[in-house]
């Protein structure tokens, strides 16, 4: 029998299974200095037992927070945290292949709005980033 998902077993880490992985965030390889863009996105956990509530009051039912290397306007790296809200149908693909292509990387699922990750740091509070640990405490 087939599994739903199916890899190519060229190599002895790849197995055929049940569940595949997506990317919650997009990241550039060259972040444009000042803002939220990602170039490293990694030690990621769930955002509460059943998502979290909106601003709006609307439940946001899945969504992760990660840490997302940045670059701040001076050109210094900055480990900023970030909050993804997943869409519930992660097997969509967004603006690019979810897979990615031969040159091109992996791409986030259809967003649930206009960005897929935000910095939890707002802009009003740029100017008082705190490196601590690594970690950016504002």
């Amino acid at each position: 029998m087939q599994s739903p998902c199916s890899a190519l077993l060229h190599s002895p880490r790849n197995r055929d299974g049940t569940t595949f992985t997506v990317l919650a965030t997009r990241t550039v390889n060259a972040p444009t200095p000042g803002s939220d863009e990602v170039n490293r996105a990694y030690e990621e956990g769930w955002v509460g037992a059943g998502g979290y509530v909106k601003a709006d009051g609307q439940r946001q039912r899945h969504a992760i927070a990660f840490l997302g290397d940045t670059i701040d306007s001076a050109g210094k790296k900055l480990t900023e945290v970030f909050i993804a809200d997943l869409p519930e149908d992660v097997t969509r693909a967004g603006a690019a292949p979810l897979q990615g292509t031969a040159t091109t990387l992996p791409s986030p699922p259809r967003e649930p709005r206009s960005g897929v990750s935000r910095s939890l740091a707002t802009a009003s509070f740029r100017a008082f980033r705190v490196p601590v640990s690594g970690c950016v405490l504002t």
